[in-house]
C-alpha cells in the first residue's frame, strides 16, 4: 500500500510538473505570437500612413482629357495647355501638359519658364522618403531640344530656396518621348540650390516642399514656336529593404522555435514533442 501510495504520489507530482511545464510553454508561445502580431500590425500601419502621405506615391499624372491637374507656369508669355491627345500612354483622350514658347518674330531672345504644381499630391513632406524617393516623367521636345532643362523644387525651409536637378534631352531625341528618373539621393554634382545649400540644407528642405516642376529655356537656334510636353509624372519609392529583412527575421524566428521545440526533452526524458507528458 505504501509503495502504491508513493507511486501514485510520484505520478501525481510528475503530472502536476508536466502540466506546469506545458502551461509555461503555452504562455511563452502566446507571448511570441503576440510579439509577431504586434510587428506585423506596425508594418501595416506604416504602409497605411505612407499611402495617405504627400506626395502621392505610385499614381501617375497622365493629364487625361484637357485638364492641367492644377499645374501652372511662371512666365505669362509662355502658353501652357493640354491638347487632349498625343500623350505617351495611348488612347483617344490621352492628353499631356504642353508648353509653347511662341514665335518671337525673327530674332530669338532668351526666354525661360517653370511649369509647376503646388497641389497636395505634389507638395508636402518629402523627407519621410528622402534618398529612396524618385520622380519619373516622360518629356517631349516637338521641334527643338530645350536649353538647360531641369527639375525644380522650392521649400519653405531655408528662405524659400529653389533646388535644381538637370536632365539631358538630346537633340537626336527631338520628336520622341523620353523617360527620365530623378532621385532625391543628394549628390552635390546633380542637386544644386540657388542659395548654395549643402547636404544638410537639402535634407531640411525636403521636410516642407512648396512646389515641384520643370524649368525650361528657349533654344536660341530658332525664334519660332517651340513645343514641349510632359506626361506620366510619378512619385515612387522602391520596396524598402528593411521590410524584406524583417520578413527574413520573422521566418528565422519561426524556424528557430520549431527546432527548439523538437530538441526540448519531454517530461518522460524523450525528445519527441508528441510524447505524453504523464506516463501511463
Amino acid at each position: 500500500m505504501a509503495l502504491t501510495a508513493a507511486h501514485e504520489s510520484g505520478v501525481s507530482g510528475k503530472a502536476d510538473l508536466g502540466f506546469r511545464v506545458q502551461g509555461f510553454r503555452s504562455e511563452r508561445n502566446m507571448k511570441i505570437r503576440s510579439m509577431i502580431l504586434f510587428v506585423v500590425a506596425g508594418m501595416v500601419l506604416c504602409c497605411i500612413d505612407s499611402a495617405s502621405a504627400s506626395p502621392t506615391l505610385n499614381i501617375p499624372q497622365t493629364w487625361t482629357g484637357t485638364s492641367l491637374n492644377g499645374w501652372t507656369n511662371s512666365a505669362g508669355e509662355v502658353v501652357q495647355d493640354n491638347p487632349g491627345t498625343g500623350g505617351n500612354t495611348g488612347g483617344g483622350s490621352d492628353g499631356y501638359m504642353r508648353i509653347l514658347f511662341p514665335d518671337q518674330g525673327g530674332f530669338p531672345q532668351a526666354q525661360e519658364d517653370t511649369v509647376y504644381s503646388a497641389e497636395v499630391a505634389d507638395s508636402g513632406d518629402y523627407q519621410q522618403y528622402y534618398a529612396a524617393l524618385q520622380i519619373s516623367f516622360d518629356f517631349l521636345a516637338q521641334n527643338y531640344a530645350p536649353a538647360s532643362p531641369a527639375l525644380y523644387f522650392q521649400s519653405s525651409v531655408g528662405g524659400s530656396d529653389i533646388w535644381m536637378h538637370s536632365f539631358d534631352y538630346a537633340a537626336a531625341s527631338v520628336g520622341s518621348w523620353e523617360e527620365f528618373v530623378v532621385s532625391f539621393n543628394y549628390n552635390p554634382s546633380t542637386w544644386v540650390s540657388q542659395g548654395g545649400g549643402d547636404a544638410t540644407a537639402f535634407y531640411n528642405a525636403l521636410s516642407a516642399v512648396d512646389w515641384v516642376g520643370i524649368n525650361l529655356s528657349r533654344n536660341l537656334d530658332d525664334s519660332g514656336d517651340q513645343y514641349y510636353g510632359i506626361d506620366n509624372w510619378r512619385y515612387s519609392v522602391p520596396e524598402p529593404g528593411s521590410m524584406c529583412m524583417l520578413g527574413v527575421a520573422l521566418g528565422s524566428l519561426a524556424v528557430t522555435l520549431r527546432k527548439r521545440k523538437k530538441k526540448e526533452p519531454s517530461d518522460d526524458g524523450t525528445t519527441d514533442p508528441q510524447a505524453p507528458i504523464v506516463p501511463m
